[in-house]
């Protein structure tokens, strides 16, 4: 390293030790709840709520009327407005009485499924509405797979953006409410909190100044590059981890695949680089096949930001997904067309927050983790290991 990274370096660390000193973290009734990152029982819910809310004696929904104009869906018309929560698996469907609907899908770290858009817009045609805007609302304006929204137009909104402001505006509106008040100044904390715009503002804008200094933009650059690779290694260790800790605390665990079907989405560092920089989907993981057909026991990455673990087997090898299905009926999860029960960890592994690379960064901390992933995991082996 150059004497010039290194003082930069030194000076985004002082920076970054000013203002984080002293600073007091509020408590966050959502966070001690919820998992902050919940989309369907935290954020799903609260933001229905607001969309649905009315105040005592009125007959309009300010905060829907301000979110439509927000998002840029105009002309919706606001006559026998229904707002649903998880209708037909949508997170929030926002309907009329002149055939339009608003579909909210709502992603904090979760993947897209199979087709999962051009399906909600295939129901919603088929009863009835004539006009049907698709809404993809992540933390930062992620755009969906082309695997879940076809060719149809779907328009990409943040929290970050689009969620933060309109939270503001309801917060505005609730000023003779100070329940209603409280509530969203708390949640506005948490989505600051998720999107980095919480503390961190002024110091951001310190690094910024300091990376228009002289020819400091070409050092960060160069930094730029090392950090992604230096996050490589950290999760491929986590990795490696991961399998030393499945092995351990499952005893019988089958070796992991060298070959066939899942040979391809193996943890080498040019995946893990893949899955990092690239926009699309790039899944990896380890994989633990038994029996003789093709179900395995897997840990993955790719779906979203985070891991996914559980029972991997695509429904079109029907009879056994079938006789897995049903050895897995008591073990909590999800199921989609290629896992018959997963569980998900919100660790981020593509876009971490500080937390996370705290964790990742010690030796301890991705041991335990591991330790957790593997203990989790051992329920969905002891349910499918005889069949």
């Amino acid at each position: 390293m150059s004497d010039q990274h290194r003082f930069l370096l030194e000076r985004a660390g002082r920076s970054y030790e000013k203002h984080e000193a002293g600073r007091q973290i509020p408590f966050n009734v959502f966070s001690v709840l919820r998992n902050e990152s919940d989309e369907v029982n935290l954020h799903s819910r609260f933001l229905h709520a607001l969309l649905n809310y009315r105040k005592p004696g009125e007959e309009t929904r300010d905060n829907l009327t301000d979110f439509l104009q927000h998002v840029g869906v105009n002309d919706f018309e606001q006559s026998d407005v229904i707002v649903e929560r998880e209708h037909e698996n949508i997170d929030i469907l926002v309907i009329n009485g002149v055939g339009q609907a608003v579909v909210i899908e709502n992603k904090i770290w979760a993947g897209d499924q199979s087709e999962q858009l051009s399906r909600y817009h295939r129901k919603l045609k088929k009863i009835g509405y004539r006009e049907i805007h698709l809404l993809y609302l992540t933390l930062f304006g992620d755009t969906p797979s082309k695997d879940s929204v076809g060719d149809l137009d779907c328009k990409p909104i943040s929290y970050k953006n689009d969620i933060r402001p309109w939270l503001k505006c309801c917060q505005q509106r609730a000023y003779d409410e100070p329940g209603l008040r409280e509530s969203v100044a708390q949640y506005v904390q948490l989505v600051q909190k998720l999107t980095g715009t919480d503390f961190k503002e002024a110091y951001m804008n310190e690094l910024t100044k300091l990376c228009l200094e002289g020819n400091n933009l070409t050092l960060v650059h160069d930094l730029n590059e090392a950090m992604i690779d230096a996050r490589v290694c950290l999760l491929a260790k986590l990795w490696v981890e991961i399998d030393c800790a499945l092995n351990e605390g499952i005893s019988d665990l089958p070796p992991a695949n060298k070959d066939g079907e899942y040979a391809a989405h193996a943890v080498s560092n040019e995946r893990i680089k893949r899955f990092l920089t690239n926009r699309q989907r790039v899944y990896h993981g380890l994989y633990y096949s038994f029996g003789r057909g093709v179900g395995s026991i897997a840990v993955e990455a790719g779906n979203g930001a985070g891991l996914i673990f559980g029972v991997r087997c695509h429904k079109r090898h029907t009879d056994e997904r079938s006789t897995l299905d049903e050895a897995l009926r008591d073990v909590g999860g999800k199921s989609t067309d290629w896992w018959s029960r997963y569980q998900e960890d919100y660790l981020n592994l593509k876009t971490p927050t500080q937390d996370n690379l705290t964790l990742l960064s010690s030796e301890v901390g991705r041991k335990g983790y591991a330790k957790r992933i593997a203990q989790r995991l051992e329920f969905f082996w002891k349910a499918v290991k005889g069949v």
